[in-house]
């Protein structure tokens, strides 16, 4: 018996249909990973606990954040998240319509001496369970330009993180693009301190 040609037009129209409702809550616009967390604040010389003094270059400031969590809640994906993908944009327009090499991108410190002499924890790679939200509670500083960008100096002392997702692949499998920084104090501004010791973590 022959089949019907009818028959096999009608089935590929629910096909595409069931295969775009199984996208259905997949990281998106609609449904991003929220990486949550605040500016400590600013300062320009910590000790580790072996007595090595870290100073800021001229023009610099150590600012220094906390990752609060990581909040997966809405995908119906995982995510792997990479603290060493943070940093702060400290480029120019221009520069921002140019290839990563032209761009001012400073990454994070994620140094163990540094929290150790801080008394507190750093952030660790994870992998975050779709539908999940992981606390993280880390600190790090940036080596972060008092006068930079130039077209767009920073104001108070305040600096914004960024999530770098310019890796086409990760895009592709978990769509690093729809991944959004909640700053919890965004209207916050900073004194520089002379010693990181001086700020409160919490």
């Amino acid at each position: 018996m022959k089949t019907s040609k009818i028959a096999i037009w009608t089935l590929l129209p629910l096909a595409a249909g069931a295969t775009a409702l199984s996208g259905c809550g997949k990281r998106s616009a609609a449904n991003p990973t929220a990486l949550n967390y605040s500016q400590i604040g600013v300062c320009k010389v910590w000790t580790s606990s072996a007595g090595t003094e870290q100073t800021a270059r001229p023009n610099e400031l150590y600012a220094v954040f906390k990752i609060d969590s990581v909040d997966n809640s809405k995908p119906s994906s995982e995510f792997g998240f990479d603290p060493e993908r943070l940093y702060v944009d400290q480029s120019t327009a221009a520069q921002k319509t140019k290839n990563l090499s032209f761009q001012v991108r400073h990454f994070i410190v994620s140094d163990a001496r540094f929290v150790q002499a801080m008394g507190v924890s750093r952030p660790e790679r994870a992998t975050v369970a779709a539908n999940q939200k992981l606390d993280v509670n880390g600190f790090f500083f940036v080596p972060v330009s008092t006068n930079k960008p130039e077209d767009k100096p920073p104001v108070g002392n305040a600096y914004e993180l960024v999530y770098d997702t310019t890796n086409p692949i990760e895009q592709w499998q978990q769509g690093a693009g729809d991944i959004i920084m909640a700053k919890a104090n965004p209207g916050a501004t900073f004194t520089a301190v002379e010693n990181c010791k001086e700020l409160a973590y919490k």
